[in-house]
């Protein structure tokens, strides 16, 4: 596939500089990922993967330029093969047309009076979005599995709880908190280590397990400072003090 003297790296790169908006898109882009990954029985190791993809190329581009649901499309296509869990070009343009169908309902069945792109244009664009995310994260894609936090968890989990049935219910909660985690781009500015133990945190605190605190908090023993532990339980939390429009164009 050619690349057009338009191409986006060329055009001048605008910022969006109210941070709040831009954890809102990343949400945005990050829960059509999972919504979609649901919808194509992609595992939960694929979806993190896309998301991490998704993140990692909003560092350095805006979403001024770019649209979240086109990249979406693209992350998950992408992870997609990464995995060895590929879909088919039609059954995901399909799937992320649905989703946009149940999420805007009204306001979809509108547009659909106007001119669409046709089924060969979708697919060019999201090929185009795929080499594109190539070419942009330098082809250095294996090392995302460095950024995936689940696969510290059940072995930490066990390291600080001895009870197995604490243990079960610390992992779940933890776990979701996980999941959430990746609506915004913690996973791209901390360690897998600094995710994990914060997200442990939290679900020992919300199910009121202790953990031990002599003689030293059970986080330093990861590596984890009191700064950083501090830092992502804040911005998880906010997360969930956010308001997610239901589409953004």
């Amino acid at each position: 596939m050619e690349i057009s003297a338009n191409d986006p790296v060329q055009v001048q790169r605008k910022e969006i500089n109210d941070g709040n908006d831009f954890d809102v898109r990343s949400a945005f882009g990050c829960s059509l990922i999972v919504e979609a990954g649901v919808l194509l029985g992609l595992p939960q190791i694929c979806v993190a993967n896309a998301q991490i993809i998704f993140h990692r190329f909003f560092v350095t581009q805006s979403f001024e330029c770019f649209s979240a649901v086109e990249m979406a499309a693209a992350c998950i296509f992408l992870a997609a093969k990464m995995e060895e869990k590929t879909r088919r070009v039609s059954h995901l343009l399909a799937t992320m047309e649905y989703v946009e169908f149940r999420r805007r309902q009204g306001d979809y069945v509108q547009e659909c009076k106007k001119e669409f792109p046709s089924y060969k244009e979708k697919e060019n664009k999201l090929l185009w979005n795929e080499m594109f995310l190539l070419r942009e994260l330098g082809f250095r894609l294996y090392s995302n599995m460095e950024r995936i936090p689940h696969r510290y968890l059940v072995f930490f989990v066990q390291t600080v709880q001895s009870s197995p049935e604490k243990q079960e219910i610390l992992a779940q909660k933890a776990w979701n908190y996980l999941n959430d985690s990746f609506r915004i781009n913690l996973c791209v500015k901390y360690s897998s280590q600094v995710i994990a133990t914060a997200s442990i945190f939290l679900a020992a605190r919300q199910m009121q397990i202790a953990l031990p605190l002599l003689p030293e908090p059970w986080w330093r023993l990861f590596e984890v400072s009191d700064e950083q532990l501090e830092d992502v339980v804040l911005r998880i939390m906010g997360i969930y003090k956010m308001k997610f429009p239901k589409w953004i164009n």
